[in-house]
């Protein structure tokens, strides 16, 4: 059933508490691991308590954390909530001139990252004082997928919001197809370690890591976008993939197609798939297990959600950001998610964001919409649809598609215009369509979205 901002009744923990009361009780029990050894609860809990007496030692009022995909980072998380000490988090495979900037925009005091198994500091002089508010604990960037981030403020307790103690969630093995970095990374942290369960970390999010973690270790839990999944559902074979013990799959970060929803339950008929619309705005939203693209529109009855020009608004919960930093403004009672929805029969749909709409000629494009088309060709791993300029139209859309290798590109092509012809309006089908070897995802697992010169 879906569940729709739903007060969990169960009893809350937070992440260090969690952590510190599995130390207590299960201490030699495997907490996290990665690609260079593990943590027991113990271990965890000691190497938290060591992080924190090291930044407090720093006297920073406010500190930004590359965050590396490993466990040491997994302590750091914790040991910054331990503190009380306000953390700016971005992903550490960003160039150096790229984290100066965020360091500059939210005007940090030190840049602090882990070397031999002990933290250093890079302190930095930045002109002015803004008052720090001590519920604003954790500070981290949006995707930027179509756009510049933007710098949203949370607390642990929004993040941890949407997690509890549940029964069949209990000591499970998770692995993490988000950077720790981002909104969807901490809440799936959140989801195994409230749990008592052990959440692995893979060093990359290369198909390889993935299939050899979910095998040699066990994973029952998976979570990731659906551009990560799909990658590892058509990068890895049929064989490899039924070894695996999945018993939970969990998407988000994009829209979820029927295709992939079906795919997966091929694969893994007896799994529980979910795919959830949450975003490091409003938080967890919709939680929707029926393997049905889309969401039932009986949830707009709630109250919680509505529709305003064709854009997605969520109502302001526990869950959701206190603000965008620099925002001084009232936090209004809306959210507006940047979502195109639209409404067919008694399911709600998502379309795709108002910011990667292609303008041709005067009419907007959903470059979700155009790929959604283009992935019931069976002959098509993965496309990705965006803005090509041109002189007359100002932009045409452009399709780049990862095809099976032993296809002949140029009948695959005459498909795909075929089939957009009877499925898409004109000014929908793609201009140009190029093939390549290797389709790679941003940073955070989800597909690019950029205008092409």
């Amino acid at each position: 059933m879906p569940v729709l901002n739903e007060a969990m009744k169960k009893e809350k923990r937070t992440l260090v508490d969690s952590i510190f009361e599995s130390a207590k009780t299960t201490p030699t029990q495997l907490a996290v691991g990665d690609s260079y050894g593990e943590y027991s609860w113990q271990q965890l809990a000691n190497k938290i308590i060591d992080f924190s007496q090291q930044i407090n030692d720093f006297g920073c009022r406010r500190i930004l954390l590359p965050v590396k995909q490993n466990k040491a980072s997994m302590a750091l998380l914790a040991a910054c909530q331990l503190s009380k000490i306000q953390v700016v988090l971005v992903p550490d495979i960003h160039p150096e001139n790229w984290i100066k900037e965020r360091c500059q925009e939210v005007s940090v005091d030190a840049i602090v990252s882990i070397k031999n198994n002990a933290l250093h500091i890079d302190k930095l002089y930045v002109p002015g004082s803004d008052e720090i508010n001590p519920q604003q604990n954790v500070m981290l960037f949006t995707s930027g997928t179509t756009g510049t981030p933007k710098c949203v403020i949370h607390n642990w307790n929004s993040i941890a919001a949407a997690t509890s103690l549940r029964p069949k969630y209990a000591k499970k093995k998770w692995m993490c197809g988000y950077s720790l970095a981002q909104f969807a990374g901490l809440q799936v942290l959140c989801q195994a370690v409230i749990n008592g369960g052990t959440l692995f970390i893979p060093k990359d999010f290369t198909p390889n890591s993935a299939l050899n973690l979910m095998q040699n270790q066990l994973i029952e839990c998976l979570s990731g976008t659906p551009s990560y999944i799909r990658q590892l559902l058509y990068s890895i074979s049929e064989v490899s993939l039924s070894m695996c013990s999945l018993e939970q799959i969990t998407l988000g970060g994009e829209v979820v197609d029927q295709i992939l929803l079906d795919s997966l339950s091929h694969q893994f008929p007896s799994a529980n798939i979910v795919h959830i619309y949450a975003s490091s705005e409003a938080g967890a939203v919709i939680s929707v297990g029926d393997c049905m693209a889309g969401f039932p529109a009986q949830l707009m009855a709630k109250g919680d959600l509505k529709i305003k020009h064709g854009e997605l608004l969520i109502k302001r919960s526990h869950r959701a950001m206190l603000n965008y930093w620099g925002d001084s403004s009232q936090n209004k009672p809306w959210i507006h998610s940047g979502d195109l929805v639209k409404k067919s029969g008694d399911r709600i749909y998502f379309v795709g964001r108002k910011s990667s709409t292609i303008n041709v000629g005067g009419f907007k494009v959903n470059p979700e919409l155009v790929e959604s088309a283009i992935l019931t060709i069976p002959e098509v791993i993965s496309v990705r649809v965006s803005g090509h300029k041109n002189p007359l139209l100002g932009e045409i859309p452009k399709a780049t598609i990862l095809a099976n290798e032993d296809v002949d590109q140029q009948i695959i092509s005459q498909k795909i215009r075929q089939y957009c012809q009877s499925q898409l309006a004109e000014h929908m089908i793609p201009r140009i369509i190029e093939f390549t070897t290797d389709l790679p995802l941003s940073h955070n697992q989800k597909i690019a979205r950029r205008s092409n010169t």
